[in-house]
């Protein structure tokens, strides 16, 4: 059985200041133009802040990665805009070259640290 290594990730990052991430799919039968599916609708979230810096750099590292080199991140780094917010997004990417359990650490760290 051959290994499909591949970047599924769905996320567009626009001037490093925005990111959208969700199902975006890019083709003729997610704009309904071929019923291929049906009909389809896809949903995307918009994040501004911090989160998209985190987003940002698992792009490069996944860029780096591919072309097999190492790139400094802190040019792609915008001034951080003072964002209002009545909650917060922690975003985390996983890589196929190591077998850190990155999700599941994730998850186990918030429920240690929930409080009633």
């Amino acid at each position: 059985m051959r290994q499909n290594n591949r970047d599924h990730r769905k996320y567009m990052i626009v001037d490093g200041k925005v990111a959208f991430t969700g199902g975006i799919n890019m083709a003729d039968e997610y704009i309904n133009v071929k019923p291929r599916f049906g009909h389809w609708k896809d949903s995307a979230i918009r994040l501004e802040g911090e989160a998209v810096w985190s987003m940002t750099v698992s792009f490069l590292a996944m860029w780096d990665f591919t072309r097999n080199e190492e790139e400094r991140f802190r040019p792609y780094r915008p001034q951080p805009p003072a964002v209002s917010a009545q909650g917060w997004v922690q975003p985390y990417h996983d890589c196929p070259w190591d077998n850190e359990p990155v999700g599941l650490t994730v998850y186990l760290h918030l429920i240690n640290r929930a409080k009633r």
